[in-house]
């Protein structure tokens, strides 16, 4: 039986979370315990990117239920994972609440904007902070608040051992990657029991840069190795003026690019009306159209309609994307999913599979593209981390005379048709049906990208009202 793709659709994502310490010495004397609020004019600098493929044209007068769907025969199972060890599942719980408590606070400061990060980096880093941290002090309270993580939580450098080897991942259609890295001038050096346990636990590369090497000459060093952990996608962490005087440096790098298990096909993309969330038409999108047999659900605890989108054929990475019902907003969506696990989600999507395996779901979801460069001083300062921002700030097993000055956290998503065709030798043809669910994502939806072996949010973001933007908040 053979297979024919017409067309594949990949993502790519790609994320960095750069952090600068300060000297204790050098703290500026205007610059407060608390971040100085940015004026509104200053957040936001908004630019319209150009999409690099060809826009595809619309389709005039297609009729959907003659015209066949080509897509790979791998289905979006209802695949069993062994559970997680307890102690990475407790982590999960804490990855999830951080994530949309960021994911609130961000779209706090941004309404009504698209936006898009990795939340797994932002902890990622802050995670290790916690192993640098004096014990006890005022701010490794913080940090385990902030992150979720209980008092008596044991075993946080084993657990993210076993993550990092888990989230490395190479196929034919589905590439995963980390980096952590830190890099340190010669009067600076790490504590060595610190410095062992980053790099054998955090899998941290860390970099001792000798005795004058200038700004422009770690800068350049440092944005290398940003490019070559995002396979070229993210061309620079930082930039000159926020190194210049910092003893050290710390990057946490994603790389993900993933095959849909069941492409889109290109020569459905058409023009369509995107609506805001009160029914308002303002903006053209390139809606994708798909019938395939994928997980849907409405899930009446968080008022929306909800499907996986499988990647590859492992059945393990997927795009949750998350469409309220009419006049819920988004916020009102974030605010429930905090109270609501990844694994019930995948346990309704499950059941929904298995109750209709036999029926195919339209799904309707526009091409978009999204680039965003934030400092989270603000954010995190907001959600509970004070004193790691200020000189008091208490890293003894890291370092006892360093504070953390900046946090930065650059990502870019583009969700886009490849326009390339194949055949594979296994698999099936499948035809349309005549009355299939319908999914429609012409108005603002939430998107996670999860793992679904370690329950983590990789990736979160929201798609509101400009199918390609570019979000820059670097001054907050």
């Amino acid at each position: 039986m053979k297979v024919l793709i017409i067309s594949g659709l990949q993502i790519l994502l790609c994320v960095v979370a750069g952090s600068t310490f300060t000297f204790r010495d050098e703290l500026p004397t205007s610059q407060s315990k608390f971040p100085v609020p940015v004026p509104q004019s200053q957040r936001l600098e908004r630019q319209t990117l150009p999409i690099n493929q060809q826009q595809s044209q619309p389709v005039q007068n297609v009729n959907f239920q003659e015209m066949p769907i080509f897509y790979d025969s791998t289905r979006d199972t209802a695949t069993t994972f062994a559970p997680p060890n307890p102690a990475l599942s407790e982590l999960a719980k804490g990855n999830t609440k951080f994530s949309l408590n960021m994911f609130k606070n961000l779209a706090d400061e941004i309404p009504n904007n698209d936006f898009m990060f990795s939340p797994f980096t932002v902890y990622s880093l802050l995670a290790t902070l916690v192993e640098g941290a004096t014990i006890p002090s005022e701010t490794l309270d913080e940090l385990l608040n902030v992150l979720e993580i209980p008092r008596n939580f044991q075993h946080l450098a084993d657990i993210y051992d076993e993550i990092y080897k888990k989230l490395t991942i190479k196929t034919d259609t589905v590439e995963l990657s980390v980096f952590q890295g830190i890099f340190h001038n010669f009067t600076h050096a790490l504590e060595p029991q610190f410095k062992q346990l980053v790099e054998s636990k955090y899998h941290t590369k860390v970099t001792e840069f000798e005795k004058g090497r200038s700004a422009d000459q770690v800068l350049s060093s440092v944005n290398e190795v940003v490019r070559a952990a995002t396979k070229g996608n993210i061309q620079s962490a930082f930039r000159k003026n926020e190194i210049q005087s910092s003893p050290l440096l710390m990057l946490s790098a994603i790389h993900f690019k993933g095959h849909w298990a069941f492409p889109f096909n290109k020569t459905h993309t058409k023009t369509e009306q995107f609506y805001d969330e009160y029914g308002n038409s303002f903006n053209n999108v390139e809606m994708m159209f798909e019938r395939a047999p994928i997980a849907y659900s409405p899930i009446k605890e968080l008022e929306s309609h909800v499907i996986r989108l499988p990647y590859g054929t492992q059945n393990r990475l997927s795009m949750i994307v998350i469409l309220p019902r009419k006049n819920v907003t988004l916020m009102d969506v974030a605010e429930k999913l905090k109270n609501y696990s990844l694994i019930d989600m995948f346990k309704v999507l499950d059941k929904s599979l298995k109750d209709f395996e036999d029926d195919e779901i339209e799904v309707h979801l526009p091409k978009f593209s999204t680039r965003t460069d934030f400092a989270l001083n603000k954010i995190l300062t907001k959600m509970g981390l004070v004193t790691i921002f200020a000189s008091n700030a208490e890293l003894n097993r890291m370092n006892p005379d360093i504070y953390l000055s900046r946090l930065i956290h650059k990502a870019k998503i583009d969700v886009d048709e490849e326009g390339t065709v194949a055949s594979a030798v296994t698999g099936g043809v499948f035809a349309n049906k005549s009355s299939a669910p319908r999914f429609y994502a012409n108005r603002p939806f939430l998107y996670l990208i999860v793992d679904r072996e370690t329950n983590l949010i990789l990736f979160c973001g929201q798609m509101r009202n400009n199918p390609i933007v570019t979000r820059n908040n670097r001054n907050g």
